[in-house]
């Protein structure tokens, strides 16, 4: 729990030993079972950036934040998106209202939506691509996003030989001064999960090093976080529905 041990660039091991830690090593997509980025045309949110030409279509697997995003950027590329949800609404924690006509505007948009669906695997048929569902329908494209949430990067650090134990995509849980179960650890950014922002990270991180030093007073979190997210047309939101 004070010992941390560090590969250099020249292969050489460094030893480190101090009294506070804090983790903040954020997050990456994460990669259901049936993903397969060795098959050509399947992407997630990081490496559909290096796309070197549009698609006529895209087929969007997540229908998150990001997901949406990214779906309505392609929409209005003039590219035909199929989005599919294993919910039945599109971004869940929104007030429903919002929800409902966001995807209103968004089949305005030539998306297709499928909503209530959950995918079986992905396979490689001539230069498209079929997204088998396990209801038995199939969509076709020879473009796939997988936006399927963000895993925490914490594999390689040791945690389970220290009994820290990560929750669901690998977040780690803390109080509201960013203690992990071992008081001198610290957790904060996407590393921990929701909201997952880089201004929260900023003020999770200052209360955490106060709180380390002795040095923490009044500063807290704001409960009520201002979230933006930039579907067409972009949704601000803070405080309750």
């Amino acid at each position: 729990a004070n010992i941390i041990e560090v590969s250099t660039e020249e292969l050489c091991k460094e030893i480190l030993i101090s009294e506070i830690f804090i983790i903040a090593t954020g997050s990456r997509p994460s990669h259901p079972s049936w993903f397969d980025a060795n098959i050509p045309g399947v992407f997630d949110s990081d490496t559909i950036l290096t796309l070197k030409r549009l698609p006529t279509q895209i087929t969007v697997i997540g229908s998150g934040v990001i997901g949406c995003e990214y779906a309505c950027i392609f929409a209005k590329l003039g590219i035909r998106v199929h989005l599919i949800s294993r919910h039945q609404s599109i971004l869940p924690f929104l007030d429903q209202e919002i929800s409902e006509h966001l995807t209103f505007r968004m089949r305005n948009q030539r998306i297709t939506m499928r909503q209530g669906e959950s995918v079986d695997k992905i396979e490689q048929q001539d230069d498209h691509l079929m997204v088998h569902l396990v209801s038995g329908n199939k969509v076709t494209s020879p473009v796939v996003l997988v936006a399927a949430g963000r895993r925490s990067n914490i594999e390689g650090l040791g945690l389970e030989k220290i009994d820290i134990i990560p929750e669901d995509m690998g977040r780690l849980s803390v109080n509201e001064n960013y203690q992990t179960n071992l008081p001198n650890i610290y957790a904060v950014g996407d590393v921990i999960g929701f909201p997952g922002l880089a201004s929260t990270a900023m003020i999770q991180a200052r209360i955490a090093v106060l709180h380390a030093f002795n040095q923490l007073q009044s500063e807290k979190m704001p409960t009520r976080l201002p979230i933006g997210i930039w579907t067409i047309p972009a949704i601000a939101m803070i405080g309750e529905t």
